[in-house]
């Protein structure tokens, strides 16, 4: 797996959360003491997944970026039980779906995971489905070092690296708050983010990952 892949996914989310702070006037800085959750979308958006302090969401950052209307929609699980959630890019637009029963904090996770798709595929149609069993076999390569059944599977994983990037950015991650004996769960209910996605980000294989990506910016 080409480690341009893992570089080209956290870079993108970065660059993306860089101009979320300064578009807020955020002061994301290790000194932070407290933090709140990245807005997705921004206020007067019916999906109701944005922070209020925050006038700019990663939603109008990313459709300036790649040029496009993006929408969040929910779809029944019945149809598809074992799907959390896909993307459906067009030239002029693209439409997130979303599972319905998930909770809140997955919600937002699996669109941000496919935000970073978006931002990393600027170019034609795109569709992508995200099964649970990826997601399970992404943390046991993650955890376990084992090898993904192939390259491509292994690069649509890699964006959820991506979607860590935009929910838990490095700004948050350095944080006096983060590093704090807060619970994983408590940093998870503050920051709207599921428990084992900050247990995962918290693992020390991965904030190598991290690191070593931060170092080339």
């Amino acid at each position: 797996m080409s480690d341009a892949l893992w570089q080209e996914s956290i870079s993108a989310s970065f660059s993306c959360i860089t101009s979320y702070f300064e578009k807020n006037n955020s002061d994301a800085t290790p000194e932070l003491t407290f933090l709140r959750p990245i807005a997705i979308t921004a206020q007067n958006n019916p999906s109701g997944w944005a922070a209020k302090e925050d006038r700019t969401s990663l939603l109008d950052i990313i459709e300036q970026k790649i040029n496009k209307s993006i929408r969040i929609k929910y779809f029944d699980n019945n149809m598809a039980p074992d799907v959390n959630g896909f993307v459906v890019e067009k030239r002029k637009s693209a439409d997130i779906y979303v599972n319905k029963n998930l909770n809140y904090c997955y919600s937002r996770f699996i669109v941000a995971k496919e935000l970073n798709h978006l931002l990393m595929n600027e170019n034609g149609d795109l569709k992508t489905v995200e099964y649970v069993a990826e997601f399970i076999e992404l943390v046991s390569f993650l955890m376990l070092d084992s090898t993904p059944k192939d390259d491509g599977q292994a690069s649509e994983n890699i964006a959820y690296y991506g979607a860590m990037e935009l929910l838990i950015p490095k700004q948050y991650f350095e944080s006096d708050w983060f590093k704090s004996n807060n619970s994983n769960h408590d940093i998870a209910l503050q920051l709207r983010c599921p428990t084992q996605i900050i247990e995962i980000r918290k693992d020390k294989e991965i904030q190598n990952k991290f690191l070593e990506i931060y170092e080339k910016f």
